[in-house]
């Protein structure tokens, strides 16, 4: 009987030591596999910053297009105003 008692303990020990050395030493990386996590991981960094540059390249272009229509709207109404400046002082 004593021995049926002991076994179970000593399985279950031998257990939590085999549990606690598979997570003290972590098996050795594939040099292959941190290549390709470190592309992987400059690829989305370029991928992230192209697109980051895209929408802001098209920030951009909406604001010149309205910048350029505002300068637009500004060229007409000087105009306007030269001529209403010239007219009047031809009243004079």
């Amino acid at each position: 009987m004593g021995i049926a008692k002991s076994f179970p303990l000593k399985k279950t020990f031998t257990g939590v030591i085999f549990m606690e050395n598979e997570m003290s030493e972590p098996e050795p990386r594939d040099k292959s596999a941190s290549y390709l996590s470190e592309t992987t991981s400059r690829f989305d960094f370029r991928k992230r910053r192209r697109l980051e540059m895209k929408k802001k390249l098209g920030v951009l272009h909406y604001r010149r297009d309205r910048l350029e229509h505002e300068l637009q709207a500004i060229r007409v109404a000087l105009a306007t105003l030269d001529k209403h400046i010239q007219r009047d002082s031809a009243d004079f």
